[in-house]
């Protein structure tokens, strides 16, 4: 990654020290509503569980500014006990720049954390990842007539993901096509050649293809070839998914508030996938005519959507 650019605010709450000793900073990639939420509700468990205060700093592309600066602000500062990185940018600038503070680090709302931090294992937080193995199996129980689905994706951003996905497919039986595009000029070839044979589209977290207008563009030439998709926010859901992972947001920030509180007992420190639900899309499937198994979305976590 090149250099980091920050813009630092800080909340007016920023004061005193919690009960059990020490202040927790957040260092927040930007003001993206998501991580606003899990944020709030980060806050609320800190403060709830250890009367800890929090200081919240934004990190913003818009403006150019030495790292350093940011650095300097927190060196030397022994009570803070807690850094809480909340995006990938924020956790790329925690572990490479503050390795050295001797305050706990924690990250949240990461996506491939693996490739963000320097190394793995020396991770604790909360993903953005869903476990592949998690989403074929409902995917095969929900729809256990489907032989083949295709995965779209750009196989240099998720190379990894692509070989889980196969791998997991085959443990339940199904065969996951790879849809490759490395280019998103690439995809209305590559969708005319592939949805033919497939059952489903499943479509991923991925840079090339995920942008709103080709999420709707795909979804729409799925459907018309008889094809439904996979999708894992509530915009696919809303437009035309059958089925959609969604994140809670709220629910991860609490979640991470838990694993900091945990830790900080005395727990041992992992690396958690976030809490998620599942909404499948009733009027979509029979219009379609698409068979499923209504029994597969039984369940606190997997039901019909709005």
């Amino acid at each position: 990654m090149g250099c980091i650019c920050l813009l630092f605010c800080m909340d007016a709450d920023t004061h005193g020290f919690g009960s059990d000793g020490g202040k927790a900073v957040a260092i927040v990639s930007n003001k993206y509503r998501p991580y606003m939420e899990a944020l709030d509700a980060l806050k609320e468990t800190l403060a709830a569980e250890l009367a800890m205060p929090m200081e919240v700093v934004y990190m913003d592309s818009d403006l150019q500014q030495d790292p350093d600066v940011l650095v300097d602000r927190f060196a030397g500062r022994d009570e803070i006990s807690v850094f809480i990185a909340v995006g990938p940018e924020a956790a790329y600038f925690l572990w490479n720049n503050l390795a050295e503070h001797g305050a706990k680090k924690f990250y949240t709302m990461v996506l491939n954390p693996e490739k963000v931090l320097p190394r793995i294992e020396d991770g604790c937080g909360v993903s953005f990842n869903l476990p592949v193995v998690e989403q074929v199996k409902i995917i095969h129980r929900a729809f256990s007539s489907f032989r083949r689905i295709g995965l779209i994706c750009n196989p240099e951003n998720n190379a990894a993901m692509l070989q889980s996905a196969i791998e997991a497919g085959r443990a339940s039986g199904i065969e996951i096509v790879p849809i490759e595009v490395k280019d998103r000029k690439e995809i209305k070839a590559s969708l005319q050649r592939n949805l033919p044979a497939v059952d489903g589209l499943w479509m991923i977290p991925d840079k090339t293809v995920i942008t709103e207008s080709l999420v709707a563009y795909i979804i729409r030439e799925a459907i018309t070839k008889g094809v439904p998709v996979f999708g894992y926010n509530r915009y696919f859901y809303e437009k035309g998914a059958a089925l959609c992972y969604l994140f809670d947001y709220v629910d991860i920030g609490f979640q991470t508030g838990r694993l900091v509180v945990g830790v900080l007992r005395g727990e041992d420190c992992v690396n958690s996938a976030p809490n998620y639900r599942v909404w499948y899309n009733v009027k979509v499937l029979e219009a379609m005519g698409t068979p499923y198994d209504r029994g597969a979305f039984d369940g606190e976590r997997i039901g019909p959507g709005p």
